[in-house]
């Protein structure tokens, strides 16, 4: 997909989309868990949404969960 046929997808599902919010130290290691496991069109990181937080959309429930069991695995 070009970027801007992936700017378009986003567009359509980020309004349903599912967060997961991380420390904006961690934003290197999340990006790169995403470009190996998630189809770049399906996801998205938006930067500083609160102090030291960002937040990572995903389009479907399955990504986000993975994403959340890899950014805060259970104990």
């Amino acid at each position: 997909m070009t970027p801007q046929e992936i700017f378009e997808y986003h567009n359509k599902w980020r309004p349903n989309a599912h967060s997961v919010s991380v420390h904006s130290d961690l934003e290197h290691k999340c990006r790169n868990w995403c470009r190996d496991n998630v189809k770049p069109e399906q996801w998205q990181c938006s930067r500083y949404t609160d102090v030291y937080q960002h937040h990572f959309l995903f389009e479907t429930t399955e990504d986000a969960e993975r994403f959340a069991q890899f950014v805060k695995p259970e104990k």
